[in-house]
């Protein structure tokens, strides 16, 4: 069923053109349906979820007007915001770009990681499934020892690439030590 943008003509007479009429409307509700909430329900002209084209470029917006858009952004695609002044530069809304909850070598959970390694004490490796776009980022992370006395975290200096890095783990003597686990994310444009 597709959409009739050509009727009810001037000269049409209802009766005749009332099937056409009737598919009109029920191909607005199937589209309007896709991602809103039903229209004769409290949900009616809510949104359920968003879906973009991804843009090549960030649009142009109207005069006074910002703009939400996705776009490729390294191999990924993005979400971002452009503001309506010109000359403003767009601005990503996806900072997180990795998280994970590790165990030795082990992820438990996460986002955006491929692998773990473990080749020095304290030093873990850890490497990104998609690369990121660039290498400018902070990593925040937290540590457990099997003891369950607090121990230090932090990235490796040197150790940020597109691919991964070096997130090295300490005992509360400040001695690098693998610990029992750690959990970081990693926040960036």
């Amino acid at each position: 069923m597709s959409y009739n943008n050509n009727i009810p003509q001037p000269t049409d007479v209802l009766s005749q053109s009332q099937v056409q009429i009737l598919n009109n409307f029920q191909r607005v509700q199937t589209i309007w349906e896709t991602n809103h909430g039903d229209i004769n329900s409290a949900d009616g002209g809510k949104h359920k979820f968003l879906t973009m084209p991804v843009q090549a470029a960030g649009p142009i917006p109207l005069a006074g007007n910002g703009a939400v858009y996705t776009k490729t952004q390294g191999t990924r695609t993005e979400l971002f915001y452009q503001y309506p002044s010109a000359g403003n530069p767009e601005m990503e809304l996806s900072f997180i770009k990795a998280w994970g909850v590790i165990q030795g070598t082990t992820v438990n959970a996460g986002y955006n990681i491929s692998s773990v390694t473990n080749a020095v004490v304290g030093e873990y490796v850890i490497n990104f499934t998609s690369a990121l776009s660039t290498a400018t980022y902070s990593v925040i992370g937290s540590v457990s020892t099997t003891a369950g006395n607090v121990g230090f975290i932090g990235p490796k200096a040197g150790s940020l690439g597109i691919n991964s890095f070096t997130m090295s783990t300490a005992n509360t003597a400040g001695t690098l030590a693998n610990v029992f686990q750690f959990n970081f994310v990693v926040i960036g444009y």
